[in-house]
């Protein structure tokens, strides 16, 4: 239930702000949390970090990174700061040298 991670995360950010105002809080958003939860938005002190998969080679504006533009521009309606990383991990190679 990814709501609950980032209800978590708002929470302990407005504990956070009441006595460090000046501290960030970072949380990954990946795998089955890559959307944000539709009612709510985090406050100036949570940065959300987006891992997505992409196609590395080509911009994000092409046809083909579109679902993960898409995934970026509605996280900027919940969050004021945004970052991302390409996230293309092949496990099952990795798991295959072991």
């Amino acid at each position: 239930m990814p709501g609950a991670n980032f209800r978590a995360v708002q929470n302990i950010a407005k504990l956070v702000n009441k006595e460090y105002p000046h501290v960030k809080l970072l949380t990954l958003a990946y795998q089955g949390s890559l959307l944000p939860p539709k009612h709510l938005k985090f406050g100036n002190n949570v940065i959300v970090q987006i891992a997505a998969p992409m196609d590395r080679f080509l911009p994000l504006s092409d046809p083909k990174n579109q679902q993960t533009t898409n995934i970026i521009k509605a996280w900027t309606d919940h969050c004021p700061t945004v970052y991302f990383c390409e996230c293309n991990a092949q496990l099952r190679r990795f798991l295959q040298l072991q």
